[in-house]
């Protein structure tokens, strides 16, 4: 009696040894297959890049917009929408108080009072700039006065790299010349390479701003602007409008920030733009090295991220 329970217990000991070998198994199975479809993936998502992707939907906002250009029903049904959205606009405007549209008000014109305030500047005086900030122990860049040293002009020419997600890179030339009568031209080049083969994604994108330097003072200059903006490679082709905003800070020797924003629309194939790009810099002479982010988003995808380069003032 005592042998045949030993071995019954013996081969329920021995049953429970397998059913947990068999579980250990299937869990290490699913675990294994889990990681393989979360390492895979990514890559499985990645293998289409971000510019393959913005080319693709350059194309079919060109083609969206032709059909929608000779197709009249289409446009007369959008005309009595967008009638419907402005008549609904017109009541939600017409249901603001005075107190909301006043902070409103406010709100659009902080942006240039603020810096005619902290500039202390007044509209119509000539600028002066100096060979290049904190040149000559000058507190800042530019002046309202005529000084020894100081020009009615400078150039900034710069040059930068990064590295982005998905082996996203670009390389970028601009060159900027400001007048003493605040108007400023920039011109900048972008070209974005994704991939190390030979079969690699290439776009180039253009920008030409026209700048008035609407604040400006020793520590700091303000800008506003329209600008073209146009994109190119092979068959993709693209340009549009957009609006600038930016400012420089000379806030103490020997440091740079630089801030610019934009908003824009492509023409042909209908895609918004939208730019926020800062960058911290720190000058040696007439040379500075700077750190910073570029924002930049054209329709859904973005080719935003980190930037270094060198700037040389003139």
């Amino acid at each position: 009696m005592t042998n045949s329970r030993r071995r019954l217990h013996a081969r329920q000991s021995l049953l429970k040894s397998s059913v947990m070998g068999i579980r250990t198994k299937t869990i290490k199975s699913s675990l294994l297959a889990i990681s393989i479809a979360l390492i895979t993936a990514p890559v499985q998502a990645s293998e289409k890049g971000v510019l393959k992707e913005l080319k693709e939907d350059i194309v079919e906002g060109k083609e969206k917009l032709k059909k929608s250009a000779e197709s009249p029903e289409d446009n007369s049904s959008q005309g009595s929408d967008l009638s419907t959205n402005n008549y609904y606009s017109e009541d939600a405007s017409s249901d603001l108080n005075e107190l909301q549209a006043r902070i409103i008000y406010e709100l659009i014109r902080a942006p240039f009072w603020i810096p005619l305030v902290i500039t202390n500047d007044q509209y119509g005086e000539h600028l002066y700039w100096a060979e290049y900030p904190y040149a000559a122990r000058y507190k800042g860049f530019a002046s309202h006065e005529e000084k020894e040293g100081f020009r009615d002009f400078h150039l900034r020419v710069s040059s930068e790299a990064s590295w982005r997600r998905g082996n996203l890179m670009h390389g970028a030339l601009n060159v900027a010349f400001a007048s003493g009568s605040r108007f400023e031209l920039i011109l900048d080049h972008k070209l974005y390479i994704e991939g190390f083969d030979l079969k690699n994604e290439k776009l180039n994108i253009t920008n030409m701003d026209l700048n008035y330097l609407f604040a400006v003072g020793t520590h700091g200059q303000f800008r506003i602007g329209l600008g073209y903006m146009g994109l190119f490679e092979q068959n993709i082709r693209d340009s549009g409008i957009h609006l600038t905003y930016g400012f420089d800070l000379f806030i103490h020797r020997p440091i740079v920030l630089s801030v610019m924003t934009s908003i824009g629309q492509y023409v042909e194939s209908g895609m918004g733009s939208a730019k926020v790009r800062a960058t911290f810099g720190a000058l040696y002479r007439n040379a500075e090295l700077f750190l910073g982010y570029d924002g930049h988003r054209i329709g859904a995808r973005s080719l935003s991220g980190p930037v270094a380069g060198l700037r040389l003032y003139f």
